[in-house]
């Protein structure tokens, strides 16, 4: 098993370490700056993006915009 963690090891317990540790378990560290790889968060970007550039005035306007 493999478990994606964050660079920052201050953020992990110690008794998580031991716990996975106790297991080997392969451990990626996630770069500190990565991009966003979360399908669902750049849909919901899009979608915001293109709401704005329609600037609804209204909420029949909006319905139309989304």
């Amino acid at each position: 098993m493999a478990i994606m963690t964050s660079a920052v090891n201050a953020q992990v317990a110690k008794s998580v370490k031991a716990f996975l540790q106790e297991r080997h378990t392969n451990s990626m560290t996630w770069p500190a700056n990565s991009p966003d790889v979360n399908p669902t968060e750049n849909l919901w970007w899009k979608l915001k993006k293109l709401v704005y550039d329609k600037a609804p005035s209204c909420k029949a306007d909006l319905l139309m915009a989304i």
